[in-house]
């Protein structure tokens, strides 16, 4: 039982981080959200161009829609991997140009 609550766990929190990652990362997507940056949908620019909120709020929405009990946990995993990848290996990596 242990097993399955663990797999179900860490499948909720990476599929949420690489959704968000996936969100903040395409270009038309943050082309979009650019475009439709007005005083009443600002808020969607900023969260939706940051990974660690995005992580945060799509780990919450699917622990909440999947895995109800743990919701939270999900939420928080996923913004720290989003954190980790943000302050980490997004500013450290080699630029190739």
């Amino acid at each position: 039982m242990n097993s399955i609550l663990t797999t179900t766990f860490l499948d909720l929190v990476f599929k949420s981080f690489l959704i968000a990652w996936f969100i903040t990362s395409f270009e038309p997507l943050q082309n979009l959200l650019f475009k439709i940056n007005n005083k009443y949908l600002c808020f969607l620019t900023k969260v939706f161009t940051c990974t660690k909120c995005t992580s945060f709020w799509i780990g919450l929405t699917m622990g909440l829609i999947f895995f109800w009990q743990v919701a939270i946990f999900v939420a928080i995993a996923a913004a720290i991997i989003g954190y980790i990848w943000d302050e980490y290996i997004k500013r450290n990596s080699i630029n190739l140009k």
